[in-house]
C-alpha cells in the first residue's frame, strides 16, 4: 500500500520523538557533527525550544523557507517573530505538549512573505536533565496541497451549481411554455372583448392596461427563455431609452420605501443593436443588485443614460472597444460598497457575498456577458463605504427604429374554412372566437389524431391548417407532413410557446408556410393569416 508524504511525516516524527527523548545529550558534545548533519539534511523545519518557548535551534532548511537568518529565532519566542494571531496558535500547541508531554500533530499557518503558507506540525517533549523539559518539533510545508483541496472544494462546489443552475434552466423553460399558454389565453379573451367594445366603453381603457400588463409579462417570460435557452440570440436596431425606462417601473414596484429613485434620462439618438429583453436583464440585474446593497439603511439608486464619444487619439477605456459613440448607462447606489478583493471577482461565474441560499452569484456573471456579446463593455467603481457605480457601453448605430404598433390598423379578415387544433381546451376555445370574428369558418380539434381524421374526412373542404406544436400522441410537425402528404398546396401555420424547436423543424419538407410564438396577439393572427392565404393564391395564379 502507498504512502503518501505526510504519513511518512508522521513516522519520522514520531521516531524522532522517541530517540530524541531517550539521547536528548546528541546536539552537543561529541554527538553535535552526527546531530547537525542530520537535521542539515531534512526536508522539512525542525526546531527545539525551551519551557519558555524560545528558539534554541533551527535548521537550515527553516531559514531558508521563513526567509530569516538564524539570529532572528534563537534566543526569541514566536511572539517577538510572528504576528499576534500566528504566535498565540503555536504558543498555545507548545503549551500543550509542556502541560500534557503528550505529542501534539497540528496544522498551523505562517505568513510568509505575504503569503499564508500552511504547516503540518508535530511537536513532542524532549526531557533534558539540569535544564528542564525542552521541546522539539517538525513543521512540513502543504500549502500546494491545501490550495489543491481547497480548488478541488470550489471546483465540486461550481460544478454542483452549475447543474442546479441546468436543472433550474430546463425547468424555467417549461414553466414559460405553460405561462404562454397562459398569457395567449389571457390575452386573445381581453382583445376578443375589445374587439366587440364601442371605443367610448368606460371598459375600453382598463382592458388595454390589462393588454399591456400582459406584454409586459410576455416580455418577463421571454427572459426566462432567454436564460434557458442556449441558442443564439438574434439582435436588431432597438432604442436604450424605453428599455430601460420599462425596466424601473417594474423595479419600483419590489424597492422599499427607504430606496429613493433618480433617473437622469435626456437624449436624443439612442440606438443600438441588441436584444431589449437582454438589455433590460442587465438594467434588472445591476439595480437588483444595488437595491441589496441599501437593504439595510435605504439609500438613492442612481440611473443615468448618455452618450460618450471616444475620438482618434483617445484614451479607450478599454483594449476591446474601437473609436465612435457609445449609449452609456450608469446605474449607482449609495449602499455599503465593495473592497477590492470583492471587485476583483464580481464578474465571476458563481461568485457572491450573499448569504447562502440568498444569491446563485450568476447575476453580474450574466450582465457581463450580455454587455459583451453586445460589443459593450461593463466598468465598476467601488469602495467599502461609498456605495458602487456599474457604467455599461454599449456601441451606437446611426439607424432608426420604427415602431411595432399597429393599434390604429385595420385588422384584416377573410372568409376561408380554417382547421385549428390545439390541445388546451381554453385556447382552442378562444381561436376559435378569435379567428370567428374575423371572419373565418373554423373547425377546432383537442389533439392532432381527431383533426387528421376531420382532414381525411373531406381534404379539400380546408383552406387552411393552423395548429399547435406540441401535443400529445401527435405534434404538430408530424400532423403537417400527414396532411401536406394528401394535399401538398394547403398552407400550414403553426404556433407554440416554445419557439426555440422553430428552428428544429425541416420548414422546407414540411411546408411551414409562417411559425407563431405564443403568446401572440389578434392583429398578428389576422396579419399572418392573411399574408399565407394571399401568397398561396399569388402562387396558384402563377
Amino acid at each position: 500500500m502507498a504512502i503518501d508524504k505526510e504519513q511518512q511525516f508522521d513516522t519520522a516524527a514520531d521516531f524522532c520523538g522517541s530517540t530524541f527523548s531517550e539521547s536528548a545529550g546528541l546536539c552537543t558534545g561529541e554527538g553535535k557533527p552526527v546531530f547537525d548533519a542530520f537535521m542539515g539534511h531534512l526536508p522539512v523545519v525542525a526546531f527545539f525550544k525551551d519551557r519558555e518557548s524560545r528558539y534554541l535551534y533551527i535548521n537550515n532548511y527553516g531559514c531558508e523557507l521563513f526567509k530569516k537568518p538564524l539570529a532572528r529565532f534563537l534566543g526569541h519566542t514566536d511572539a517577538e517573530i510572528w504576528d499576534v494571531k500566528t504566535a498565540s496558535v503555536t504558543r498555545q500547541n507548545d503549551e500543550t505538549v509542556f502541560s500534557t508531554g503528550k505529542t501534539v500533530k497540528n496544522i498551523e499557518s505562517i505568513p510568509v512573505n505575504g503569503e499564508l503558507r500552511y504547516f503540518r506540525v508535530t511537536k513532542f517533549l524532549v526531557l533534558k536533565s539540569g535544564n528542564g523539559p525542552r521541546l522539539a518539533g517538525f513543521y512540513m510545508d502543504i500549502t500546494d496541497k491545501v490550495a489543491a483541496e481547497n480548488e478541488n472544494t470550489r471546483l465540486h462546489q461550481q460544478l454542483l451549481q452549475a447543474q442546479k443552475m441546468e436543472a433550474i434552466g430546463t425547468l424555467a423553460g417549461g414553466i414559460a411554455h405553460d405561462f404562454n399558454n397562459l398569457l395567449a389565453a389571457i390575452i386573445g379573451y381581453v382583445e376578443i372583448v375589445r374587439h366587440d367594445m364601442v371605443e367610448d366603453n368606460k371598459a375600453a381603457h382598463p382592458l388595454d392596461q390589462v393588454l399591456k400588463a400582459s406584454q409586459r409579462a410576455k416580455e418577463l417570460v421571454n427572459q426566462i427563455l432567454t436564460f434557458s435557452r442556449k441558442s443564439e440570440v438574434e439582435k436588431k436596431p432597438v432604442r436604450l431609452t424605453p428599455v430601460i425606462r420599462e425596466a424601473m417601473q417594474l423595479i419600483r414596484a419590489s424597492l422599499p420605501s427607504s430606496i429613493e429613485i433618480e433617473q437622469h434620462i435626456d437624449v436624443d439618438k439612442d440606438t443600438i443593436l441588441g436584444d431589449a429583453t437582454q438589455i433590460h436583464q442587465v438594467a434588472i440585474n445591476l439595480c437588483t443588485n444595488a437595491a441589496h446593497a441599501m437593504t439595510e439603511d435605504g439609500g438613492i439608486l442612481s440611473i443615468t443614460v448618455d452618450s460618450v464619444n471616444f475620438r482618434a487619439g483617445d484614451h479607450l477605456p478599454a483594449r476591446t472597444m474601437k473609436y465612435g459613440t457609445y449609449m452609456r448607462l450608469i446605474i449607482s447606489d449609495t449602499g455599503l460598497g465593495m473592497s477590492s478583493i470583492v471587485l476583483k471577482r464580481i464578474f465571476d461565474p458563481f461568485f457572491t457575498t450573499k448569504e447562502v441560499g440568498k444569491g446563485t452569484g450568476m447575476g453580474l456573471s450574466v450582465v457581463h456577458g450580455i454587455v459583451r456579446d453586445h460589443g459593450g463593455e461593463i466598468f465598476v467603481d467601488s469602495a467599502r463605504g461609498r456605495g458602487s457605480a456599474f457604467q455599461v457601453l454599449f456601441p451606437l448605430i446611426d439607424e432608426d427604429v420604427y415602431s411595432d404598433s399597429v393599434a390604429d390598423a385595420a385588422i384584416p379578415g377573410g372568409s376561408e374554412t380554417i382547421l385549428f387544433v390545439d390541445d388546451e381546451k381554453y385556447l382552442l376555445d378562444m381561436g376559435k372566437q378569435m379567428l370567428e370574428r374575423l371572419g373565418y369558418t373554423v373547425e377546432s380539434r383537442a389533439s392532432a389524431i381527431d383533426a387528421f381524421e376531420a382532414f381525411n374526412n373531406n381534404p379539400d373542404k380546408y383552406d387552411l391548417l393552423f395548429t399547435d406544436l406540441t401535443m400529445p400522441n401527435m405534434a404538430g410537425d408530424e400532423l403537417a407532413r400527414r396532411i401536406r402528404q394528401e394535399r401538398p398546396d394547403i398552407p400550414v401555420i403553426i404556433c407554440s410557446g416554445y419557439g426555440e424547436f422553430f428552428k428544429e423543424l425541416r420548414a422546407g419538407d414540411l411546408g411551414i408556410d409562417a411559425f407563431l410564438k405564443k403568446p401572440v396577439g389578434m392583429i398578428q393572427v389576422a396579419n399572418t393569416i392573411r399574408q399565407v392565404l394571399d401568397q398561396r393564391k399569388s402562387d396558384v395564379v402563377r
